[in-house]
């Protein structure tokens, strides 16, 4: 019996996923404020999945790092005035934007996406002097039709991958990508 219960309670210890970390506070709150996010922490990369929800805007302040961020529908992230946000590669998505979504910053804002870091577009990303870089190795994938590519610094070994689009290209497009991917499976008309 003791047996039993010991893989049982194994089974269940390997079932157990990472921590969630939601934003949390009336909506409105600074990433460094553990009372921006429930359970009552200061994310990061090791935190599992984190999400901003809907009608919720968090500000980064100083430089933090994520992994498995996801911003839902209306749901905001403001990189404010030297702020920085590095979006690291781990297991899942790194950052998601669902439909619907702004990423916002302020002036002076960074955000870097690394080496095996990927940002998934659904929505719309607001770049007014955003400092915003896919470093080598590092990924945007647009995974929408139409919609914008935003203005970005493309490092040699950066990819930009193009999904979902079924009739309309992204504005944007002209911009000296390094390694460039057109992966839309589900496209109806012609585009070009």
């Amino acid at each position: 019996m003791k047996i039993f219960k010991l893989v049982v309670f194994l089974l269940f210890c390997s079932l157990i996923t990472k921590a969630q970390v939601v934003s949390s506070g009336g909506g409105t709150g600074d990433w460094n404020d553990p009372n921006s996010w429930s359970p009552a922490i200061v994310p990061d990369e090791t935190s599992g999945t984190i999400t901003i929800q809907a009608f919720h805007t968090i500000t980064v302040t100083d430089v933090q790092s994520a992994d498995e961020l996801t911003v839902e529908g209306d749901g905001i992230l403001n990189i404010a005035n030297s702020g920085g946000l590095t979006i690291v590669d781990g297991s899942g998505d790194d950052l998601t934007v669902a439909a619907a979504d702004f990423i916002f910053t302020f002036s002076d804002g960074i955000l870097n996406i690394q080496s095996g870091g990927e940002l998934i577009n659904q929505g719309q990303i607001s770049t007014p002097e955003l400092t915003f870089t896919v470093e080598n190795g590092g990924q945007y994938t647009h995974a929408q039709n139409g919609g914008t590519i935003p203005t970005v610094t493309w490092d040699v070994g950066s990819t930009v991958e193009l999904q979902a689009i079924t009739s309309s290209l992204p504005s944007g497009i002209g911009q000296a990508f390094h390694n460039f991917n057109y992966n839309s499976t589900t496209q109806s008309a012609g585009v070009l």
